[in-house]
């Protein structure tokens, strides 16, 4: 529903949350709401929304070295749960980052994991996002280390999921004016 203020409506609402879980050693929930176009419906009601967008993604991160236990358990209590519950929303899409490590360990542990995720890319539920694959700051890092990490999730999500990614993800959010060369 439409936001309102003490001084009426707010007819075109950007609204950003970034929020991480517990259960999640990193899972960014990134919304972006956008509202607008309104018209005021009869007898004063809410306005009617012509248009909503709604951008929304996800992180999951696992890092290099952690117990195969906290992989395993965080993978039966957030990970499964979250993509089993998306994949008969078919009508809905959005976009994930899996961090190298955790990928690999998907990989070894839970391939059919893998390809659930690989059918909904192919179904255009799912967009898989980029990063550095050991989830570097990358603007601390030499150009081609940088760029390496990036080239090797890329592959990774070129041949695991059949994909060429199209974002990609910071890890801490950590951004440098000289990082898009």
């Amino acid at each position: 529903y439409p936001f309102q203020t003490k001084s009426g409506y707010i007819p075109d609402l950007v609204w950003n949350i970034t929020k991480t879980s517990q259960a999640f050693a990193e899972n960014a929930l990134m919304a972006q709401f956008e509202y607008n176009k309104y018209k005021e419906t009869p007898k004063g009601g809410w306005p009617e929304v012509k248009k909503i967008k709604l951008l929304f993604g996800i992180h999951n991160h696992q890092p290099v070295g952690n117990f195969d236990h906290v992989f395993e358990q965080t993978f039966q209590k957030c990970y499964k749960p979250y993509f089993e519950v998306l994949r008969v929303h078919k009508s809905v899409k959005t976009a994930v980052h899996f961090s190298g490590p955790l990928l690999e360990w998907l990989k070894a542990n839970h391939p059919d994991y893998l390809k659930m995720l690989r059918d909904m890319v192919a179904e255009g539920r799912l967009e898989i996002l980029s990063g550095g694959f050991y989830e570097p700051l990358l603007p601390s890092l030499p150009d081609e280390d940088a760029i390496g990490q990036i080239k090797m999730m890329n592959e990774f999500i070129q041949h695991e999921f059949g994909a060429v990614p199209r974002g990609l993800w910071l890890a801490e959010r950590i951004w440098m004016p000289n990082l898009p060369q």
